[in-house]
């Protein structure tokens, strides 16, 4: 990747977060996937990506996203964070208390902790 890639991408993630602020989801998703194929380790952009997808009721496609940034970076605990936050909306609590215990046992944050017994709650009820 030339240097050139680094700040080309910086600049289409800047596009998208402004797009997103002004509610233009496809327009973000396009910026932050330009983002992602000049930089597929730029995990914000994934990040970012998946919430527009999210936004757009599209939960299916924030796990896939954020599923696809892992491959790069298994040890974000907010990529395991997000993808409970993501299973949780669409049901799948399983799915969310894998995720959410993971991102545990890469940082102990008090939301995560918090977040874990919600989802027990709903496994259990």
């Amino acid at each position: 990747m030339k240097s050139y890639d680094y700040e080309e991408a910086d600049d289409y993630y800047d596009i998208g977060c402004q797009w997103m602020k002004e509610k233009q989801y496809v327009k973000a998703m396009e910026a932050f996937r330009h983002v992602i194929n000049l930089n597929p380790r730029f995990i914000y952009a994934y990040i970012d990506l998946a919430s527009a997808y999210f936004k757009m009721g599209r939960t299916h496609e924030s796990i896939q996203v954020l599923n696809n940034a892992l491959f790069y970076d298994r040890n974000f605990h907010r990529l395991h964070y997000l993808l409970a936050k993501y299973y949780y909306r669409e049901g799948n609590y399983r799915g969310a208390l894998h995720s959410i215990d993971r991102a545990i046992s890469l940082d102990a944050d008090r939301l995560y902790t918090r977040v874990r017994k919600l989802i027990l709650k709903k496994l259990s009820g």
